[in-house]
C-alpha cells in the first residue's frame, strides 16, 4: 500500500533486470533547467523527439490528491501531427 522512493525502486529494478526510464537531473528542482531538458532529441531509441520529462521527489511524499508526480510535456512532442497520446 506504499509507493517506494527512488532509491528503492532503482534497487527493485535492478535486481529484477527491468530497464528504467534514463534519468536526466537529480537536485533540487529548478524550473529553467528543466525546462531546457525537457525537449530536443529523445534519449530513447527509436523515438526522434523526447516526450517530455517525469519530476519526483527522491523521497516520496503524498499529496491532497495523490503522489508528488509533475509530467511537463515538450512543445515539440504535443506538436506532432501523429501524435497518437491524449494529455
Amino acid at each position: 500500500g506504499e509507493f517506494l522512493s527512488f532509491k528503492e525502486f532503482a534497487e527493485w529494478c535492478d535486481e529484477r533486470y527491468i530497464p528504467r526510464v534514463p534519468v536526466l537531473y537529480t537536485g533540487p528542482f529548478n524550473k529553467d533547467l528543466v525546462s531546457n531538458m525537457r525537449g530536443g532529441a529523445s534519449t530513447l531509441p527509436g523515438q526522434p523527439v523526447m516526450e517530455g520529462v517525469v519530476i519526483k521527489p527522491l523521497i516520496e511524499r503524498p499529496s491532497r490528491i495523490g503522489r508528488t508526480v509533475l509530467k511537463w510535456i515538450s512543445d515539440e512532442y504535443l506538436l506532432k501531427s501523429d501524435n497518437t497520446d491524449n494529455h
